[in-house]
């Protein structure tokens, strides 16, 4: 899976309290939808604290190939999150942990 492991070059380890965001969202939603909420999420977040968010999103911080082994720890990143943002589509509420 070559775009994980490019997208993993991306990531970087955050201490507790320091992700801004931790996305939340159902992989059967509009792909492009998600997208253009978490950018409008992000530029509002951007002109408030004059940086770029740290987002906590499971495709980056999760091993794709062993999902199962870091799911036990969700609570933990959500708590080491200083909010939680829903990119809530029409299958959301259905598809929830």
């Amino acid at each position: 899976r070559g775009g994980d492991r490019l997208l993993s070059l991306c990531t970087e380890h955050a201490h507790l309290g320091c992700v801004d965001a931790f996305v939340s969202h159902s992989w059967h939603d509009n792909p492009w939808h998600k997208w253009q909420a978490l950018q409008a999420w992000c530029e509002d977040f951007r002109l408030a604290q004059h940086r770029e968010p740290l987002l906590w999103i499971d495709r980056a911080c999760i091993n794709q190939d062993d999902v199962s082994a870091d799911l036990p720890y969700l609570p933990v990143y959500l708590a080491a999150s200083q909010r939680m943002l829903i990119l809530a589509g029409e299958t959301y509420l259905t598809r929830l942990w």
